[in-house]
C-alpha cells in the first residue's frame, strides 16, 4: 500500500494528503492537519490507527477508530490502552475463525490430520499464539463529537 501521492494546503488553510484516487490517506501521518492543530488519521477515506487515537484535536478530545469501525472516545473515557484490548479481543475471534476454516479444509483434503507432518502443525500453532497487528466522514470540524 502506498503513501499519499499528493499533499497540499487547502483554501481553508489546512494540510491535506490524498491517494491515487482523491481519497483522504496516508500510512505514517494524519491525512489531514487543520490549521488550528487537529488531525485526523485516515487511509483510503477511511478513519483508521493503531498506534493512538484518529481523531486527535487540541482542545484533548481523542477517538479510537479501525479501519473506519469506531471504538471510542476520550469523552466517554477511552483510551490508547483500552483501544488495544478491544482490538485484541474482537479481532482474536476472527483469527480464530480464520485458523479453524483452514484445518476443516486441511482435514477434508488429508482425509485425517493424521496424515499432516506434526512439524508443519506446530509451526502453524506457534504462529496463531499472538494476534498480528498490522502496522466517513469526520473530514470537517463539526464532526459531532460522541
Amino acid at each position: 500500500m502506498k503513501d499519499f501521492i499528493k499533499e497540499y494546503i487547502d483554501r481553508d488553510g489546512d494540510l491535506v494528503r490524498k491517494n491515487s484516487k482523491g481519497e483522504y490517506h496516508s500510512l505514517y501521518s494524519p491525512a489531514i492537519e487543520f490549521s488550528d492543530g487537529d488531525k485526523r488519521w485516515l487511509q483510503n477515506d477511511k478513519f483508521h490507527r493503531l498506534d493512538g487515537p484518529a481523531v486527535d484535536d487540541t482542545d484533548g478530545y481523542k477517538e479510537w477508530w479501525y479501519e473506519d469501525e469506531w471504538y471510542g472516545s476520550s469523552n466517554n473515557g477511552y483510551t490508547q490502552e483500552q483501544f488495544i484490548k478491544d482490538f485484541k479481543i474482537l479481532h482474536s475471534n476472527s483469527l480464530i475463525k480464520d485458523y479453524q476454516k483452514f484445518f476443516a479444509e486441511l482435514y477434508q483434503y488429508c482425509g485425517s490430520l493424521d496424515n499432516i507432518d506434526t512439524k508443519i502443525l506446530d509451526n502453524l500453532s506457534a504462529g496463531s499464539r499472538g494476534i498480528p497487528l498490522p502496522h466517513k466522514s469526520i473530514f470537517s470540524k463539526g464532526k459531532g463529537k460522541k
